[in-house]
This record gives C-alpha cells, structure tokens and sequence, in this order.
C-alpha cells in the first residue's frame, strides 16, 4: 500500500476476508429468510380476483414471472461484478510490478525516471479511452 501511495495509484483496496466471510455469511440468511418466506406466501390461498384471471395466475406463473424480473435486474450486477474482477488483477498485477521495481533499489533519478514513464503510459491510455 505504501508504495501504492508513492506511485500515485489510487486504487481502492479490497475488503478484508473476514468481511467477506461475514458478507456472504449474512446474504445466505437472508436468501434463506426469503426463500422460506416465498414458501409461506405460495401456501396461502390467492384472493378471488387473481384466481379468476384469464389464464388464472397461480403461483407458479407468478414465481416465474418475479423470478425473469430478478434476472434482468442481476444482469447489470454481473457486468460491474466482472468489471471490479478485471480491475483487481489489474491493481495486483500493477502493485506487483512497482514491488519489483523497488526490490531493485533504484535511485532517485531512476524513481523519477520510471514514474516519468508511467505517467506517460497513464495518459496516453487515458487518450486513447
């Protein structure tokens, strides 16, 4: 991280394991609170006025129809989930590389030299989005 800092990558970083763990840990109750309570709403009779539709709607259909909504609406969570993918193997990737630069132990002149490079890589990358 602090050689992050000193190369001006500002890059967010990740969240610690156990946040994760307790993350992933918290979502799969609540999908199983959900779940049960689906379960229980699917057991109660539906009112008159849905049962008399033409086609009659019963739970399935309707189960069917929230669960198509769900997938559209997770469509766009997929594209930034793998998008947030690629950015992190591209921070590990970039913070690996200035680890082994400084495992060489540059001089200063040579430290200005490569953050010179870098910030020219960085704007023509820039230019070319």
């Amino acid at each position: 991280k602090i050689w992050a800092a000193m190369n001006s990558l500002n890059y967010t970083y990740g969240r610690s394991k156990t946040l994760i763990v307790q993350r992933l840990q918290t979502i799969q109750r609540q999908l199983q609170q959900a779940s049960q309570a689906l379960q229980d709403f699917g057991k109660q009779p539906f009112p008159q006025c849905l049962s008399e539709m033409n086609p009659p709607l019963d739970f399935t259909t309707l189960s069917a129809m929230v669960t198509a909504v769900v997938h559209k609406g997770q469509h766009k969570l997929k594209q930034q989930f793998e998008y947030n993918k690629k950015m992190l193997k591209l921070d590990s990737t970039d913070h690996l590389f200035i680890k082994n630069v400084y495992d060489f132990k540059p001089n200063k002149q040579q430290i200005r030299s490569i953050r010179n490079i870098w910030k020219a890589i960085q704007n023509k990358k820039q230019m070319e989005e």
